[in-house]
């Protein structure tokens, strides 16, 4: 029997060496969250004339005369989309609500993404058919502009590892402007806590208090990578090796230290906004196989941490 659990975390919009391989890309942008705010082708007919022969477009935008219009992208909302190649960590999404095309593509960058660091498939559900994870992304009314801009979590998880196979993303369609760089970043939020982060923490184990009283996330790859990427933070922290600082809500880093990582309470900030080497890390503690390195697993595969989806 599946272990279930309806966990929805929120995100307030504001108004306006780590353990893989390096990439120039590798602080690129990200963030939001949580706790109040928020083919089709042109048709083309021939009419051949006797010399010489003309071809000439109809029903649609001309095809130049090298491309191949298999290959041009279809502009109508999608009702499904899956992330990922055969045999990785697929991310299945359905659409519900009434969607933009361009609305969709931060959810499609956002689950892309995810399948590039989280890079080994995780044991199927045989009760509901399910691969990896299956996300309902919803958009709907919530509280209008500039408030709660969305909530992220999951609704069933597998019950020996506790990692999510069914979870979901709501997003409010007043906040849901594609041109405004915190949308990405929220959306990319919200999957990541329909992931598992900082939703599964307290069930794992993984949230303890230090000797002050402070909220620690334990996981030994967050914390090494704490050591690696935040070097000055860490020797600054007398406590840094009882774990990473959480914001004490059980779901996000602590937005003092941290300031604009994605996964603090309000990092998403558009161009400046990222995504650390801790929150890779965390990944691999709560028992995905990412890019980060685990050095106590002799079977862990390990990359290059790829491009950051948010310009």
């Amino acid at each position: 029997m599946a272990f279930a659990l309806l966990l929805l975390l929120g995100l307030v919009v504001p108004l306006f060496g780590d353990g893989f391989g390096s990439s120039d890309d590798d602080d690129d942008d990200d963030s939001a969250d949580d706790d109040t705010m928020a083919e089709t082708q042109p048709t083309q007919d021939e009419d051949m004339a006797d010399d010489p022969p003309e071809t000439v477009a109809e029903d649609g935008p001309d095809t130049p005369p090298d491309e191949d219009p298999s290959q041009i992208a279809s502009t109508e909302p999608l009702t499904t989309y899956r992330s990922g190649p055969e045999g990785g960590y697929n991310i299945d999404v359905d659409f519900e609500g009434t969607w933009t095309r361009d609305q969709q593509q931060a959810v499609i960058d956002a689950a892309d993404y995810i399948s590039e660091i989280v890079v080994e498939d995780v044991p199927d559900v045989a009760a509901t058919g399910t691969d990896d994870i299956r996300i309902s992304a919803r958009l709907i009314d919530i509280d209008g502009p500039l408030g709660t801009a969305g909530f992220g979590g999951f609704d069933a998880a597998r019950p020996d590892s506790l990692l999510p196979y069914s979870g979901l993303i709501e997003l409010d369609v007043a906040d849901a402007d594609p041109s405004d760089p915190n949308y990405d970043d929220v959306v990319l939020h919200e999957m990541m806590h329909a992931l598992g982060f900082g939703t599964v923490w307290t069930a794992q184990g993984l949230l303890q208090d230090d000797t002050s009283g402070q909220q620690r996330f334990i996981g030994a790859n967050a914390v090494s990578a704490y050591d690696d990427a935040f070097p000055e933070e860490f020797a600054a922290d007398p406590r840094s090796s009882q774990g990473v600082p959480t914001q004490g809500d059980n779901a996000h880093w602590n937005e003092a230290i941290f300031g604009d990582e994605i996964l603090t309470p309000d990092g998403i900030s558009g161009e400046n906004s990222n995504i650390s080497a801790i929150t890779i890390a965390s990944l691999e503690d709560l028992g995905y196989d990412t890019i980060f390195d685990d050095p106590t697993d002799p079977t862990d595969q390990v990359g290059t941490r790829p491009p950051f989806p948010i310009a």
